[in-house]
């Protein structure tokens, strides 16, 4: 059968118009493979999962032009091993490419072939700032103000390590003068089996071996790297422990919240209006709308009656005793340092009763005092843009005597035009990190078929 060719419906020897090409692309776009075939079968259209993929290979690809306001940052191909870098148009919130690899030659290479920026904004990467400055100069970089308060946040949990036993003191004498009132929100959590108990107990005896090796190591002028590489484990916890003064405990992991959280406020209520009875308690509760058993009531009233109750079994006194000895232990113990390094930089307006009452008791130690105000300065100067007084605070966080904050400040120092920029622009690199979270989803997505062309289409162009 002859007849003429028909470019604008479909394209010579295809089996399919344009139209449902351009369809079953963007449903290849939004759901890759077998959840867009399935989609696409309950819409009417047959197609398989690769079908689809073949389409979305043969996007057309979109010329890449350097914007004026360029976003720059580094991905996880596979953690550990291989890395990308995405670039975003900050004026029109779109990536506009994506090109593997993070290392300060891979981005001169792309600056080099995408000549043209005037402003880019990036992490505290030095393989970032390398290439920047080597290929472009006179381009204006601007640190992310995220990354910025990041930093900080880690040098006071450094400090609040190396300070640790000196906090715990003063926390000691405080909480013996003083003890702590229960919050209504406290529950204790359920004795584990002697297992259990026996199987932390030889994970903190490994740990603790381990950390004394690194200040074996740290006393004969080793490195934290060169300890990581000598005691075969990760650097993070190599910095930890090479910061720290006494042994850094794990801290048990916050409760999850349960059905009974909503009712606190009324189990308050009725137990100081002098009610004890578990069962009642929870009659008034289920009426309410709590569907779960007395249990959580009971373990609510533990801490909170001056004895057990009037029907628990002699053979349990001892049992419940344990637990509410290790339930009101739990509570008075000093937060972790990386708790605390939280409540200091974390502006007051945002904490609650029981955080204020923590921060109030741990800053009468003078070193923790002098720590909590620079923190709260600079909190300041990132969140309002003062950056008339970064030169001050820079002044006088090297004057400090802290040795983790005199470090900070030289980190800042070194990268001062960047970082006065984060402070004095509107601009950030919050949106880049914004489509990296959206790179990630879309890779996890693609359950396996996630191949370096296949994902740059789809991140590249938006559905």
């Amino acid at each position: 059968m002859f007849c003429e060719r028909l470019s604008e419906f479909a394209k010579a020897y295809s089996r399919r118009s344009e139209r449902l090409t351009a369809w079953i692309r963007a449903i290849g776009l939004a759901l890759n493979g077998e959840g867009g075939a399935r989609l696409a079968n309950k819409l009417g259209t047959q197609v398989s999962g690769d079908t689809l993929i073949r389409v979305v290979r043969c996007t057309p690809q979109v010329e890449v032009t350097a914007p004026e306001v360029m976003g720059v940052d580094d991905w996880a191909y596979r953690k550990g091993q291989r890395y990308g870098t995405l670039i975003l148009d900050h004026e029109r919130r779109r990536p506009i490419d994506l090109f593997e690899g993070r290392t300060a030659l891979d981005l001169a290479n792309w600056l080099r072939q995408h000549p043209g920026s005037q402003i880019i904004t990036r992490d505290r990467s030095t393989e970032y700032a390398t290439a920047i400055t080597e290929v472009s100069p006179n381009v204006q970089q601007i640190a992310d103000r995220w990354h910025l308060l990041h930093n900080m946040r880690q040098a006071v949990k450094h400090v609040m390590l190396r300070c640790r036993s000196d906090i715990e003191a003063t926390w000691k004498g405080r909480s013996s003068s003083k003890p702590r009132q229960i919050p209504a929100s406290f529950m204790p959590t359920l004795q584990r089996s002697e297992q259990e108990q026996a199987g932390s107990r030889s994970s903190r005896a490994r740990r603790k071996t381990r950390f004394e090796y690194v200040k074996q190591l740290q006393a004969q002028g080793a490195t934290i790297s060169q300890i990581a590489r000598v005691l075969d484990m990760n650097r993070k916890t190599a910095r930890i422990y090479f910061h720290a003064d006494v042994f850094p405990e794990r801290k048990k992991n916050k409760r999850n919240k349960s059905a009974i959280d909503p009712y606190f406020a009324h189990l308050q209520k009725r137990f100081n209006e002098g009610c004890e009875n578990a069962m009642q308690l929870w009659r008034e509760i289920r009426a309410q709308g709590f569907t779960g058993t007395y249990r959580p009531v009971t373990r609510w009233l533990w801490l909170r009656r001056e004895a057990p109750a009037f029907n628990t079994p002699k053979h349990r006194l001892d049992e419940v005793s344990e637990q509410m000895k290790a339930a009101l232990q739990e509570i008075n113990d000093l937060p972790s340092s990386r708790q605390l390094s939280w409540l200091l930089v974390r502006k007051l307006g945002k904490l609650n009763d029981t955080d204020r009452t923590t921060l109030k008791a741990i800053l009468s130690n003078n070193v923790v005092r002098r720590v909590h105000d620079l923190a709260q300065q600079f909190g300041q100067m990132v969140r309002e843009h003062e950056h008339a007084l970064f030169d001050d605070w820079l002044s006088a966080c090297e004057s400090s005597q802290l040795r983790e904050m005199t470090s900070f400040a030289k980190g800042l120092r070194s990268d001062y035009a960047a970082v006065k920029a984060a402070l004095s622009t509107k601009w950030s690199n919050g949106p880049t990190e914004g489509h990296i979270n959206r790179l990630k989803m879309l890779k996890r997505l693609m359950f396996g078929r996630a191949k370096f062309d296949l994902l740059r289409i789809r991140v590249l162009h938006p559905t």
